[in-house]
């Protein structure tokens, strides 16, 4: 099993000043290896090419949206069991449970604690 600084973790986020928070929270909690795309395609274009073993989301970005990312990564014979966790303010029920049919790893509702974040991520990781 790898340990928490060998992990490499993708934030995916329209937001700049979120990926730095959640880089920061990461960072802090032990994982060293985190790495940021600004928008679902430029996520699906670097896990092409790097071994990635956790998704960080968010669910309302322009071009692909969060759950579209997932449809996508879920379709991949490779990627199909890539740990995914939401990141949103979207807190719908039904909404929730679409992501839920796609097998998302987890949900974190905006706003959310550090230790939210860092206990979900743990947790899809076998930590």
């Amino acid at each position: 099993m790898k340990k928490k600084d060998e992990c490499s973790i993708l934030i995916v986020d329209d937001s700049k000043s979120m990926r730095k928070v959640l880089i920061l929270i990461l960072e802090e909690a032990g994982y060293k290896n985190v790495h940021e795309a600004i928008d679902g395609n430029s996520a699906l274009a670097f896990i092409k090419t790097n071994p990635v073993d956790l998704i960080l989301g968010d669910w309302i970005m322009p071009g692909i949206s969060g759950l579209e990312l997932l449809e996508k990564i879920r379709a991949n014979p490779k990627t199909e069991s890539l740990p995914f966790i939401m990141i949103s303010s979207e807190a719908r029920s039904v909404s929730i449970s679409n992501a839920k049919k796609l097998r998302i790893d987890g949900y974190i509702a905006k706003p959310f604690l550090d230790q939210e974040v860092v206990e979900k991520v743990n947790c899809a990781l076998g930590f």
